[in-house]
């Protein structure tokens, strides 16, 4: 793998990009419509306050211990600690080979799949309104939407390009580049951002969506509820995949954990309220109510935009800045999975790139024709795109982020992880290091047990009913 060391500067760019990406603005609305609203919104907070932020900071931290990727970490853990039950266990050991990075993998290669996609679907949007923004022309918000289920091919197509943009910034060195401009964009679409909040505010439907967003009914909370909530801070974090591992063995001496966990954590946090806060408004004014499909930003955007004067150039605006957010989120993945392939198979990033792409675009056949030739394979009346996101988001991420948080609690030595707490004797950061060391061992695996247990049982209830 090759060497490199993360700026401060690029830190706060992976935070960024993936706040901007698709988890905030694409799936946090839809997952909130469909778990009944502010109550869902306030777990999600706390939570990720309380729950994910040490498992951030955990990640991170078994990244810049071992210097490697979680395949690689592992590989040193087994050395280790192969005779040890507990290491067996959490890293899924058959027959003296542990893989439970060779399933953060799978993860990856399933998530990139139908994100890829739904990035196409971006790319499709950022297209037409480059085409109406100089011709002057409305788009109506059926059209592009439309053109999509109608054309399967197309998905795939755009899936298939935006896939390998990925693959050339990645395999031909240009991403430190691609970085600072995704860092030098970004900040221009938080202004976007919030032009677009204060004029949905201006909607007359602003008040029953925020009453809806930010009142909190828990009588509108699932058994299934806690495991979106769980998932949801894996899925737009990067808690499970393997990323944040990846990433954290970039990380300089010097990068103290705690200090990146905590600023990734609340910007994602942020930005999940205020991708709420510009899409209820529109939901209601266009649609007249509640959506719980995942093409929920696509379709309330046209209708939005097209109440300015100069919405076309406006959408253009924001579909760009939602493709670049997207494009680092995409590359943050897909060089997961590239370090995961090159460590386990002993081969060259570009070969790794090639194949980890090609894998990815091979599963993005199904979801890319889940409204087509796949459309009438559901389950609970999601769709294959959603059931992949369920199945990922809602059970395989929290299950490896539980088990690597256990794996590095135990495996890393205990004096690495006071370094990163400590400096020079006195405790540096706000989360003292012993309730950190209480909430990977207990708090969090509690929390993802219940959940897990939970959700389990909403789903024998739908059955019985």
């Amino acid at each position: 793998m090759r060497e490199k060391k993360a700026s401060r500067f690029s830190l706060y760019v992976i935070a960024m990009g993936t706040a901007f990406g698709l988890g905030n603005l694409w799936r946090f609305p839809y997952v909130v419509a469909e778990n009944g609203g502010g109550a869902f919104v306030y777990l999600y907070v706390i939570l990720g306050i309380i729950f994910a932020t040490p498992l951030l900071i955990g990640e991170f931290m078994f990244g810049k211990t071992t210097k490697k990727s979680v395949i690689g970490g592992l590989a040193d853990y087994q050395m280790k600690f192969s005779k040890e039950k507990w290491f067996r266990f959490f890293s899924i050991t058959i027959k003296d080979k542990p893989y439970l990075g060779i399933i953060c993998m799978l993860s990856c290669v399933v998530v990139m799949s139908y994100f890829s996609v739904v990035s196409g679907w971006v790319l499709h949007y950022l297209v037409h309104y480059a085409g109406a923004s100089f011709s002057g022309e409305m788009i109506s918000k059926s059209i592009p939407l439309q053109i999509l289920i109608d054309k399967p091919w197309l998905q795939i197509l755009l899936a298939s390009a935006h896939m390998l943009l990925v693959l050339m910034v990645i395999t031909q060195g240009i991403e430190e580049a691609l970085e600072k401009w995704v860092g030098y964009i970004m900040p221009i679409f938080g202004i976007l951002t919030v032009f677009l909040v204060f004029k949905s505010f201006s909607l007359d439907t602003t008040p029953q969506a925020l009453r809806f967003f930010f009142y909190p009914d828990f009588t509108k909370l699932k058994l299934s509820s806690l495991a979106h909530v769980i998932g949801h801070l894996c899925f737009t974090l990067g808690l499970g995949f393997g990323l944040l591992v990846t990433f954290g063995s970039y990380f300089k001496p010097t990068t103290k954990t705690p200090e990146v966990g905590f600023w990734v954590s609340n910007w994602d946090t942020f930005i999940s309220i205020v991708g709420g806060l510009i899409i209820f408004p529109v939901l209601f004014a266009s649609m007249g109510g509640l959506s719980q499909e995942p093409d929920l930003l696509f379709k309330a955007a046209p209708s939005f935009f097209n109440r300015f004067d100069y919405g076309s150039w406006l959408a253009l605006s924001f579909f760009l800045c939602l493709y670049l957010g997207v494009l680092g989120a995409s590359l943050s993945l897909t060089e997961s999975l590239i370090s995961g392939i090159a460590n386990y198979k002993k081969i060259s990033r570009q070969k790794a790139g090639t194949i980890g792409t090609s894998l990815i675009v091979i599963v993005s056949l199904f979801p890319a024709l889940s409204q087509s030739l796949f459309k009438n394979i559901k389950l609970y009346d999601y769709n294959l795109l959603q059931i992949l996101d369920q199945l990922v988001v809602n059970w395989m991420l929290p299950i490896l982020t539980l088990f690597i948080s256990q794996i590095l609690i135990r495996g890393i030595e205990k004096s690495d992880l006071e370094n990163e707490f400590y400096e020079e004797g006195k405790l540096n950061y706000d989360v003292n290091y012993k309730q950190w060391v209480w909430s990977i061992k207990w708090f969090c695996p509690a929390i993802i047990v219940t959940a897990l247990v939970l959700q389990v049982c909403d789903y024998i209830i739908a059955l019985w009913l």
